[in-house]
């Protein structure tokens, strides 16, 4: 994940590494509810993840960062895994949506 200044999308020119897991690993005996708020790589987070282990969290509440791109990118991608989504709330530059999978 590329690491940007929240202000101004800039690339940082400092950063620490840290050590990560996938969305996978974190679903991977399913899950009740998932809440990502990872600061602007939840566009990669979900958009990497196929649609079983996009489905494997029942209910999602995300947080997201449009320095990242486009919330309608995120809802696309739920949606075509099987879930419904809802935007509830939003601004200039972040917001959030849950969803949940589709019955």
């Amino acid at each position: 994940v590329l690491a940007k200044e929240i202000e101004s999308a800039e690339p940082m020119e400092d950063f620490v590494d840290v050590p990560t897991v996938t969305l996978a690993d974190v679903v991977e005996d399913g899950c009740d509810l998932l809440n990502l708020d990872c600061e602007g790589a939840e566009f990669d987070a979900l958009l990497r993840a196929d649609d079983e282990t996009l489905r494997r969290a029942q209910r999602l509440f995300v947080e997201y960062h449009r320095i990242g791109g486009s919330p309608e990118v995120i809802v696309d991608r739920l949606e075509a895994a099987g879930m419904e989504v809802e935007v509830v709330w939003t601004s200039e530059m972040v917001g959030m949506l849950g969803a949940r999978v589709h019955c």
